[in-house]
């Protein structure tokens, strides 16, 4: 067994720019209103289990959740807090989860976002770039000293219109994070071991593509492997589930500085045990103040 309270004791630091926000979330099971949300802050809530999670993000002043943060020792001291409203999104599931609308986006704050690093984060090795425009990706990256191992995850919004930008970034990442669907539109190619290696080709080392409920596929120019995913009884709120896995699986990689294929494999069950308690309530609620043996038992069921 892993041992969680010895990583966090280490705190080998993880680099984490992202989005934070406050998210209105409609779901068959009902309706949270002004929720903590964003991809950096699930990514580096998931992380924190495991390391030191630094978070490169941007605020507003109507932002009073901090503490959830701070909790979770998570270093602030990239977050940027300007005067003017937070990230907004307000989205809703159809009954089967598979799909959302979204109802409103407010950018606010968010909308001349610029990562800016501090000298001490420009020397951390492990970094995640969660979900966010591909252009501040990349100037993220362009500030780091010596990256070890890169990890980016992304959407279809970016693909269908920013695919330049995704084509640089994909040059100088370790690692790309995608779902089935955004797989075969980048590569048009139904098959996921063929539409791997067109994404491979683009740059990465490893690309991983989500299946939802059905887990995820680890491959590389010679190997693949697929785990499967914690069998939830009640999904509540999907919001954050893809943020929770990326940030687990990199908070796992960045405490044990282990980067290769076998490594990543086993982070994945991680990042999928701290995913399958994001969606059993609405957003953080079951995320937080989590502990090490039920995290353990539920990567035991994951194969």
């Amino acid at each position: 067994m892993i041992n969680l309270a010895a990583m966090k004791t280490v705190k080998n630091p993880l680099l984490v720019t992202g989005s934070v926000a406050y998210d209105t979330v409609e779901t068959p099971n009902g309706i949270s209103k002004r929720q903590v949300g964003g991809s950096a802050s699930y990514a580096s809530i998931a992380a924190s289990y495991f390391c030191k999670p630094s978070l490169i993000g941007i605020i507003g002043e109507d932002f009073t959740e901090k503490q959830i943060f701070e909790t979770h020792q998570i270093d602030l001291s990239g977050l940027q807090s300007q005067s003017g409203k937070t990230f907004f999104w307000h989205g809703k599931y159809k009954n089967d989860f598979k799909e959302r609308d979204t109802i409103t986006t407010e950018l606010n704050v968010f909308e001349h976002f610029l990562p800016s690093l501090l000298p001490s984060h420009q020397k951390i090795e492990a970094i995640l770039l969660a979900n966010i425009h591909p252009a501040l990706q990349l100037h993220t990256i362009n500030q780091i000293v010596n990256p070890k191992f890169i990890a980016t995850d992304t959407m279809n919004l970016w693909i269908e219109t920013a695919r330049d930008n995704l084509e640089k970034l994909t040059k100088k990442i370790h690692l790309l994070i995608i779902n089935d669907e955004e797989a075969e539109q980048w590569t048009n190619e139904t098959n996921l071991r063929k539409a791997a290696n067109i994404l491979l080709e683009k740059g990465p080392e490893f690309v991983i593509i989500k299946l939802g409920p059905d887990g995820a596929l680890l491959f590389d120019n010679h190997q693949e492997r697929k785990i499967s995913a914690f069998p939830v009884n009640e999904v509540v709120d999907p919001t954050g589930a893809g943020d929770t896995f990326a940030g687990g699986m990199m908070g796992f990689l960045a405490a044990t500085s282990q980067f290769d294929f076998e490594s990543i494999y086993t982070a994945m069950k991680y990042g999928s045990s701290l995913a399958s308690f994001c969606v059993e309530q609405f957003g953080l609620k079951k995320l937080v103040g989590l502990d090490a043996n039920s995290i353990h038992r539920r990567v035991n069921r994951i194969f």
